[in-house]
C-alpha cells in the first residue's frame, strides 16, 4: 500500500489535443509543490495524445486512454481515480502559474469547500491575468471559455 496521500489531485481530461496537451502536463509537473497527484482521462485519441502521456508516465500517478461518455463521464473518471483531499480540473491548453500550487496549497483550508488563485485567460491574440476573482464572478470567466 502506498503511503502517499496528495493533498490535492488534478486530474486533465483529453480528447485528441495533442498539440496543447504538453504544455499543460509540463506546467503541472513542473510545480515545486510536491504534494500532488497527477491523473490524465483521455477518451480514446487516435491523435497521437496517447504518446504524449507515455512520454511523461512515470510522471503521472494514473492514466487511461478508453471511449467514454463525454466530457462530465471522463471527469468522473478522474474523481473516481483521485486520492486528494482537494481535486483540481486543469483543462487540456491551460496551465497554471509557476508555484501555482505552492501558493494556494501551502496553508490549510479546514472548513473551506471551493479554493482557488489567479487565473489567465488565454485568447487567440491576448491573455488577461483575473487576480482574486470573487466567486460569484466566477461563471462569467468560466462563459468566456470553450
Amino acid at each position: 500500500m502506498d503511503p502517499f496521500i496528495p493533498t490535492v489531485s488534478i486530474v486533465t481530461v483529453v480528447y485528441n489535443r495533442v498539440n496543447q496537451l504538453e504544455e499543460t502536463i509540463l506546467s503541472v509537473l513542473n510545480q515545486q509543490f510536491d504534494k500532488f497527484e497527477y491523473i490524465i482521462i483521455d477518451g480514446g485519441s487516435t491523435d497521437g495524445t496517447i504518446d504524449l502521456i507515455r512520454k511523461y508516465e512515470d510522471r503521472i500517478a494514473y492514466w487511461i486512454s478508453e471511449k467514454d461518455k463525454g466530457i462530465y463521464d471522463a471527469m468522473n473518471k478522474g474523481i473516481d481515480a483521485a486520492k486528494g483531499k482537494w481535486i483540481n480540473f486543469m483543462n487540456c491548453g491551460d496551465r497554471f502559474m509557476p508555484d501555482a500550487l505552492s501558493s494556494v496549497f501551502s496553508e490549510d483550508h479546514n472548513g473551506a469547500d471551493i479554493v482557488f488563485g489567479d487565473t489567465i485567460i488565454r485568447y487567440p491574440t491576448f491573455e488577461t491575468v483575473y487576480r482574486q476573482i470573487p466567486l460569484r464572478k466566477m461563471w462569467r470567466i468560466s462563459s468566456v471559455r470553450d
